[in-house]
């Protein structure tokens, strides 16, 4: 009789493992020394744990899943416990939430918050229904750890940009500027709103005293047209009382200075009448030029 061996037939058979690349991996930790029957590492769609050592009680890192490579010695732990850590485990509803157990006989339940998105999301606020607009998004390789913002009268206009964020990183601060394509080299108004500009609108006294200079630029501009035509009126104004007060009583316009000048011419004349007969002048006639 033969025998032969009889070998389970499974799908999972010829499984083979097979490590990533090192840029891949996280480097550089500190994996707690701690002779306890634990895993000492615990792992989510999101982040990883792992129990590292620490002076002064027990911790143990979060990271996310994609902060490979070397890991600070600065990164920030998870500590509160006064004993070591021996054991973690996550929370299979929330990936936020992890429990850690200790030396020192307690449980702690932490609420690990955001450790950083790599992505930024830009929406437009409309006065109309829904009133927000999802745009786009921002992807980068590094999450944020904050994120700052630039006033809008900080913008360079002349490139279209409507946003400026300064990205907080591990060890750098990395402005991200926003702008939106257009062909023209004109200002464009559309884009940009009125804000507000360095000057003060008003004194402290005169807010305190109840001022308000809630004032549409549109009304600003009308007040200040109305404003100039009334003072063009009373340059006019003053301009025919000072021709009134020049005319002479009795309504006589002065004499020209031609005029003037004939009347003397007609004087001299008369007075050289007598003289047009004599020795003296022949026969010429006397000639007088009006002066």
């Amino acid at each position: 009789m033969s025998f032969r061996k009889v070998v389970r037939q499974s799908k999972f058979r010829h499984v083979f493992g097979q490590p990533v690349k090192t840029d891949q991996c996280y480097d550089d930790i500190r994996v707690s020394r701690v002779t306890w029957d634990s895993t000492f590492c615990a792992v989510n769609p999101s982040f990883v744990a792992i129990i590292v050592e620490a002076s002064g009680g027990g911790a143990f890192l979060v990271l996310p899943l994609h902060k490979t490579g070397r890991i600070d010695k600065s990164y920030p732990t998870v500590c509160g416990h006064t004993g070591p850590v021996l054991d973690i485990d996550w929370c299979p509803h929330n990936d936020h939430v992890i429990a850690s157990g200790s030396e020192d006989c307690t449980v702690m339940v932490w609420q690990i918050p955001e450790n950083g998105d790599s992505s930024i999301r830009y929406f437009e606020i409309t006065e109309e229904p829904p009133y927000i607009h999802f745009l786009n998004t921002f992807t980068s390789k590094e999450p944020q750890r904050g994120m700052g913002w630039m006033p809008k009268r900080g913008l360079d206009v002349s490139k279209c940009e409507i946003a400026r964020f300064y990205k907080l990183h591990e060890r750098k601060c990395e402005p991200i500027i926003m702008t939106v394509p257009r062909k023209s080299d004109l200002f464009q108004d559309d884009l940009y709103p009125d804000t507000a500009g360095p000057e003060a609108a008003m004194e402290a006294e005169e807010w305190v005293a109840g001022r308000s200079l809630e004032r549409r630029p549109q009304q600003q501009e009308e007040e200040e047209e109305e404003q100039e035509e009334d003072e063009q009126e009373e340059d006019e104004k003053e301009e025919d009382e000072e021709e009134a007060e020049a005319a002479p009583e009795g309504g006589e316009s002065p004499l020209s200075e031609g005029q003037a000048a004939g009347g003397s011419a007609e004087a001299l004349l008369s007075d050289l009448h007598p003289l047009s007969g004599t020795a003296a002048w022949g026969d010429a006639r006397p000639h007088v030029t009006a002066l």
